[in-house]
């Protein structure tokens, strides 16, 4: 037993020494380097971590100061609502747009325009959303507009249309007539002066509006091109120079006509009226053989009041072609003498009486 315990004790010996003689033979430094190196590696990997850590919280901390930003805005949003502020959101929320007028499918550039027009303005006043626009764009359609939008939508061969800058595009392709500026221009040089100025102006300026690049000395030329000689003499004599001048000089002439039509007497409603010809007197004369009733007593005759007769015989004669015209001299020539009253072939004597009177 004790022989055994020996024997294990000089084996550890043996191994002992073996284990000091490897030790002896590395280098001074070697285990304190290896584990400076280890923990050098491992101070690397969590600084690393520790900046992925930051640049994510760093993101994460923009985002929601982002988010903050949006409440605050919406925060001030719904308290200008409910407490009636007066920002631009709020009013508008508070007002009542009202709704474009609908569009029916007319060729007319002029209504066309009107209509996107009119649909852009709604958009904006409604703060409607851009993925909106073309579906509330479509309950504005009637007549032939509607009937092609239907079936625009049901055609599966072509693309559909889901903005508003490609439903403006196909709604000019389909209703906007490609010649308007051509007969616009030949409207305007069939148009004439032939009425009131007032009349030309407005007809001049809304065939003007579909007709693009006329040059102003065009514009100029066109309008005094289709005035009356007496308004382009007198727009001469001003000197216009453009459009505008002549436009307002037209309207000018127009105020100054009527003023001194109703300073002649003749009234604002005669400014416009034509002389009367041979068949206006006739029908006048007509009218004048018409008779009434008035007060009820007997009908007045227009044509025959131009001639009564006679007015000291009542006969159908003229009073100065009347046999009774001499007797009527003799009784003016007594009334000369003494104060008679006399009435017809009835004489009042009264030579009796004027000695009384004396």
């Amino acid at each position: 037993m004790a022989g055994g315990t020996v024997d294990r004790v000089q084996r550890l010996e043996v191994v002992v020494n073996q284990l000091m003689e490897q030790l002896g033979d590395l280098p001074e430094g070697y285990v304190l380097r290896s584990s400076l190196d280890e923990t050098r590696d491992a101070v690397e990997a969590v600084r690393d971590h520790f900046q992925q850590v930051e640049q994510s919280f760093n993101a994460r901390f923009v985002a929601l100061e982002r988010i903050q930003e949006d409440m605050a805005v919406l925060k001030r949003a719904v308290a200008g609502v409910e407490l009636g502020g007066s920002t631009g959101h709020s009013s508008m929320a508070r007002m009542k747009v009202p709704d474009p007028k609908h569009f029916d499918g007319e060729r007319s550039a002029k209504e066309l325009e009107n209509f996107l027009w009119d649909m852009e303005q709604y958009f904006k006043a409604a703060a409607v959303p851009e993925e909106e626009k073309v579906s509330i764009t479509s309950m504005y359609l009637a007549g032939d507009a509607k009937l092609w939008w239907r079936t625009r939508v049901s055609d599966d061969t072509v693309p559909q249309i889901s903005t508003w800058a490609g439903l403006k595009t196909e709604l000019k392709r389909q209703f906007l007539p490609t010649n308007t500026s051509w007969l616009a221009r030949e409207a305007l040089r069939r148009l004439k002066h032939t009425g009131g100025v007032r009349e030309y102006v407005k007809d001049f300026s809304s065939l003007l509006l579909d007709i693009r690049g006329m040059s102003e000395d065009d514009k100029l030329f066109n309008f005094m091109a289709g005035l009356q000689q007496w308004a382009q003499t007198e727009l001469q004599r001003q000197g216009v120079q453009n459009l505008q001048q002549a436009i307002t000089a037209a309207d000018r002439l127009v105020d100054f006509q009527t003023i001194r039509t109703n300073d002649s007497g003749q009234g604002v409603n005669n400014v416009n009226k034509e002389p009367m010809n041979g068949n206006a007197r006739q029908k006048m004369k007509k009218k004048a053989v018409v008779t009434e009733t008035v007060s009820g007593k007997a009908p007045f005759n227009y044509e025959k009041s131009k001639f009564g007769g006679c007015f000291i015989c009542k006969g159908p004669h003229l009073a100065r072609q009347c046999p009774k015209r001499e007797q009527l001299s003799a009784v003016q020539a007594d009334e000369d003498g003494p104060s008679c009253a006399r009435m017809g072939s009835l004489q009042l004597v009264c030579d009796a009486n004027e000695p009384q009177l004396s």
